[in-house]
């Protein structure tokens, strides 16, 4: 997957109303089963080898979460997270953002 990675100023309020891996994770399990979780852990993995990529070092404050997409017969999701700053992991190009990084794998 290629993993746009953006990064600005630390803002905790931007995860208002946004669940935590864990949450989305217990969900999905009840929801969807093991495979659905196991694809949240795959992918989170792999967007975190991005962000290393992207120059991210590694820190998180709390957990990441997890947004969605729209996406034309499913969807997408993405990671954001706060360490030093905010970091947002995504699956395309967001247009309202300027990216500073994009890593596919």
């Amino acid at each position: 997957m290629v993993w746009h990675v953006y990064e600005f100023e630390k803002t905790d309020s931007s995860f208002l109303g946004m669940f935590g891996l864990n949450e989305w994770k217990e969900r999905l399990g009840v929801d969807s089963g093991q495979a659905a979780v196991e694809l949240i852990d795959a992918e989170l993995a792999d967007a975190l080898d991005s962000a290393r990529e992207a120059g991210w070092r590694g820190e998180v404050q709390g957990e990441p979460h997890i947004f969605v997409l729209p996406a034309e017969q499913d969807f997408q999701f993405g990671f954001a997270w706060n360490g030093a700053g905010t970091t947002v992991l995504a699956p395309r190009a967001l247009p309202w953002m300027t990216p500073k990084h994009v890593a596919p794998s």
